[in-house]
């Protein structure tokens, strides 16, 4: 059973990458540009893999930032 789900994880994760990766063509048109969507990105992940950040905080602490800089970029 804990073989199974360690494959399940395997599998979830690399899903999740390369919807990622699919999705890096679309940030060449982002209110923020590509390089600060991708430092975002690179943070992210810096804080949740190798510093073991839970998810919940990391969104809240960067992705609300982020969110608010994109929308000030495209407010009137």
């Amino acid at each position: 059973m804990a073989g199974a789900l360690r494959g399940m994880g395997a599998v979830a994760g690399g899903l999740v990458a390369a919807t990622g990766i699919k999705l890096i063509a679309a940030l060449r048109s982002h209110p923020l540009g590509l390089r600060p969507c991708l430092a975002i990105m690179g943070l992210m992940v810096a804080l949740i893999a190798w510093w073991r950040l839970p998810l919940v905080g990391v969104l809240l602490g960067v992705g609300l930032p982020a969110c608010w800089l994109t929308w000030r970029r495209i407010a009137p």
